[in-house]
Formats: C-alpha cells, sequence, structure tokens
C-alpha cells in the first residue's frame, strides 16, 4: 500500500518528530512568554560539580527547575516533578538540590 501526501506542506509528512517522546511532557519550559529562562554557564558548572554529571545533561534539570520556580511552584512541588521524571536515585532530582538552584537562580525557596 502507497501512502500519497495530499498536502502542499512538505513538512505535514514530518509532524510526528516535533512531538514528545513518550514519557515527556509535551510542553517546553519557557515562560508565558514563551522565553526560556537564563541559567549562567557558571550555575550549570557548578551544578555539574554538585551533582557529578556532565554539564551539558545537568543544564536541563536546572532550566526546568528555574522555569518551575518561575512560574510559582514550590520547592516540595518542583522536587516532586522531578522525581516523577528523572527518578529518586538521580542527583537533579534532590530536594536539596533544588533549593540549591532556585537560590543560584536568584530566588528564594518557598
Amino acid at each position: 500500500m502507497t501512502r500519497l501526501l495530499i498536502s502542499d506542506d512538505p513538512g505535514a509528512a514530518h509532524s510526528a518528530k516535533n512531538a514528545a517522546a513518550p514519557g515527556l511532557p509535551n510542553h517546553s519550559s519557557s515562560d508565558t512568554k514563551g522565553r526560556a529562562p537564563m541559567v549562567s554557564q557558571q550555575m550549570v558548572a557548578e551544578a555539574a560539580e554538585r551533582t557529578g554529571y556532565r554539564a551539558d545533561l545537568v543544564k536541563s534539570a536546572v532550566l526546568v527547575i528555574v522555569a518551575r520556580y518561575r512560574a510559582g511552584e514550590t520547592v516540595k512541588k518542583i522536587t516532586r516533578y522531578m522525581v516523577d521524571n528523572l527518578g529518586p536515585d538521580n542527583r537533579a532530582a534532590s530536594a536539596e538540590f533544588v533549593r540549591w538552584a532556585i537560590a543560584a537562580a536568584g530566588g528564594e525557596a518557598r
């Protein structure tokens, strides 16, 4: 059986590649105006040192924590989200790391 593309849009055939992977949230970590939170390379380097993970891997966790904090979530709620998505053994999902990331981004734990 042959499938034909009935649209003039060549990108229509590739819409699945932009969908979220199974198990991942279907939204970005940007704020309400569509901007991603900024974190310094210094903060990412410190996060990598604290967790023992590579900087390019821990940066995503830091971005999620900062974005959720700026959206008004509490440390407890952010920690629960991180544990649910990264697992209880992940060092970036600990309440201590979440508190540190919030403080390093200039916030206060709530």
